[in-house]
């Protein structure tokens, strides 16, 4: 716990070191200290903060900057024909990795979910053949059909015992703080499970959760579904962000569209 009034430079200084420490990326620390600066600018709205103290760098003021903070990640949506050779992947050969597999495809499938989402499911949230659930990061609820192919993903992770869908969180799992370090932890194994699923099958790519996002709505794309539609899917705030978002896996929508136009 931290007061707002010990809220300073200095502090925010070193929690991107820690950061930095435990290998988050810069763009990683900058989405935790986006987060930070929303509470910030709340309290201080809420008068639990007084503007003088205002931690964060802005035109007038001297404070903490964020503009050092580069994402050096480049994800990118994988081809069909590496989609293709996970579904085929070869289970049998290399059993340990069998989950997180199945966890990317449901990913995939699952119009690209979250993975923080996706550890938080609870088999009550599965009602009337769908999956009921709320966006942690938006609080957005969202449902989507479990059609054949996700059933059978599922009844792979039916094994274990407890509430969840999935075998990351357990009773144990109380506080946010307990769940978020847990995903974290479980997060961290499942994309370097990944990357050798990807040696095993040939994938020229650094192999994710992220990556199974990226291609889930890139392939919608690609399938021709429009740009309104993938943005809901998505969950973006418009159009215009997922068309950026595409641009940024190498995907541009206009682009492909003035290749329509021309042939």
């Amino acid at each position: 716990p931290l007061r707002f009034a010990d809220l300073n430079t200095r502090k925010l200084e070193e929690l991107e070191r820690m950061l930095k420490d435990e290998g988050c990326t810069g763009g990683g620390i900058a989405a935790y200290m986006r987060t930070i600066r929303v509470a910030v600018n709340s309290a201080i709205k809420e008068g639990l903060m007084s503007a003088d103290h205002y931690p964060f760098e802005t035109a007038t003021h001297a404070g903490y900057s964020m503009k050092r903070l580069k994402s050096t990640a480049a994800p990118r949506a994988l081809s069909e024909s590496d989609i293709d050779k996970l579904k085929r992947f070869p289970f049998k050969k290399a059993p340990h990795l069998a989950d997180s597999v199945r966890l990317f495809l449901f990913i995939y499938y699952a119009d690209g979910m979250n993975f923080q989402d996706v550890a938080r499911l609870k088999r009550t949230d599965v009602q009337d053949g769908r999956i009921f659930y709320t966006r942690k990061k938006t609080g957005r609820p969202i449902n989507i059909p479990v059609d054949e192919v996700l059933s059978k993903i599922l009844a792979t992770f039916d094994r274990h015992e407890g509430h969840y869908l999935f075998p990351y969180l357990g009773t144990e799992h109380v506080t946010d703080m307990q769940q978020w370090n847990r995903i974290r932890k479980c997060l961290k194994r499942v994309n370097a499970e990944l990357k050798d699923a990807a040696e095993v099958v040939g994938i020229d790519a650094n192999l994710t959760t992220y990556v199974a996002r990226h291609s889930a709505f890139t392939t919608y794309y690609r399938k021709g579904v429009a740009l309104e539609h993938i943005s809901e899917l998505a969950r973006h705030s418009s159009p215009a962000v997922t068309q950026l978002y595409l641009r940024s896996l190498g995907c541009d929508v206009l682009d492909e569209a003035r290749k329509k136009l021309r042939s």
